[in-house]
């Protein structure tokens, strides 16, 4: 995706975002240095290819479908919430140069999601003043299995903008373990069909509470 291409599509996601939270767009993009800007709460470094947002754990223990949500997403279900808007997220990640997914349908189980790789890491400082960086799937329990959840990448599938509204704005899906054609990041494996697989890592995540930040790098 060329750079205009990017400009013009991340500009309609902010645009889309900032009608619903009255804010002028051309307010949002600031430019630290020659590498580095800011979208809201969100800093995106083009020289390291990730961008980076706070967060807050959510739950430590129960069934996830989810491991980050904003908060006005199904909290009953999810590992993490962010404040970040996920059209602020999606933006961040197009001006990265990556593209989204485009091989999944609502109610399609069949076929694995497909798009640019991505690194995912939740970093935290627990009471002891000890500060931890951790894949997520480390914050992710596989039931069946009785074993964290597979270290792997993630793809961003990226959210679609339906009769003028981005869905990733309404439902406040980020990253999902679940089957979600909306989401920004999807899980890969093959997993993501039963949303009674995973749970979240008791062993791992901190209380709830617990501030953290994503990081989100590109593999591509």
């Amino acid at each position: 995706m060329n750079f205009y291409k990017i400009f013009i599509v991340g500009m309609l996601l902010i645009s889309l975002s900032s009608f619903l939270y009255a804010q002028a767009p051309d307010s949002l993009i600031m430019k630290i240095d020659e590498n580095t800007y800011k979208i809201d709460n969100i800093k995106i470094d083009i020289a390291n290819r990730e961008i980076t947002f706070p967060a807050e754990f959510n739950m430590n223990r129960g069934l996830i479908e989810t491991i980050l949500v904003g908060p006005q997403g199904h909290l009953h279900e999810t590992i993490l919430k962010t404040d970040a808007l996920p059209a602020y997220i999606q933006t961040s990640l197009l001006l990265l140069g990556l593209e989204c997914g485009q091989n999944m349908e609502l109610g399609n189980y069949d076929t694995i999601p497909e798009g640019d790789s991505l690194l995912v890491y939740a970093i935290w400082t627990d009471t002891l003043g000890v500060t931890h960086e951790e894949p997520i799937e480390r914050l992710v329990w596989n039931i069946p299995k009785k074993r964290e959840m597979l270290k792997t990448h993630w793809i961003f599938l990226g959210s679609k903008i339906i009769n003028g509204q981005f869905i990733a704005d309404l439902d406040q899906n980020i990253i999902r373990t679940y089957n979600d054609p909306f989401t920004i990041i999807h899980n890969p494996l093959p997993t993501f069909t039963d949303d009674t697989f995973y749970e979240v890592n008791k062993n791992v995540v901190p209380a709830k509470g617990t501030k953290a930040t994503i990081k989100i790098k590109s593999l591509d």
